[in-house]
């Protein structure tokens, strides 16, 4: 069980990793005071089988708009492409892939980012520089009693003074 919940707790710090360069990059600091035009969406989907475990991830991105989304999204596919190489060669993932940037998002993901969601535990993380810019981690195929204490184990491990995260 400890290599399980070591791995998934790379794979959240990875998404705030994601979440906390997008939000401090060259990008972010000139679109920081720009009101949402038409919310937009990315997802980061991660598979991993670990001890015969099938576990999968989601990170969810809202940004002001598709300009922003298509910029961020460009800027993270080598640093997803590169986690992707370490984890296979560890046989833990299946699967690691960035989506395209859309206006959809599945409402159970929507009312995660609103804070509503009842069905399960997920991180959510939001950055006090930017407030048009949020995003969402969840992991399924753990109890609620693994999600809960992953998310407050990686809450203790946030560096950034920006990010705020709330285990829900």
């Amino acid at each position: 069980m400890n290599k399980l919940l070591l791995t998934i707790g790379l794979m959240f710090l990875i998404g705030i990793a994601i979440y906390a360069f997008s939000s401090s990059s060259e990008t972010s600091q000139t679109t920081t005071q720009v009101e949402p035009q038409n919310p937009t969406y990315v997802d980061v989907e991660i598979k991993l089988n670990i001890e015969g475990r099938d576990i999968s991830g989601k990170l969810v991105f809202e940004f002001p708009n598709m300009q922003r989304c298509q910029a961020e999204a460009a800027n993270k596919q080598s640093f997803i492409q590169e986690y992707n190489t370490q984890c296979s060669e560890q046989n833990i993932c299946k699967s690691i892939h960035i989506g395209n940037c859309s206006s959809y998002v599945d409402d159970k993901y929507l009312s995660m980012m609103n804070k509503q969601f009842k069905g399960s535990h997920y991180m959510h993380i939001s950055d006090t520089t930017n407030t048009n810019e949020r995003g969402v981690i969840a992991f399924w195929g753990l109890s609620d009693q693994e999600s809960m204490n992953l998310c407050l184990e990686n809450q203790k491990e946030r560096r950034e003074k920006n990010i705020v995260t709330e285990c829900l």
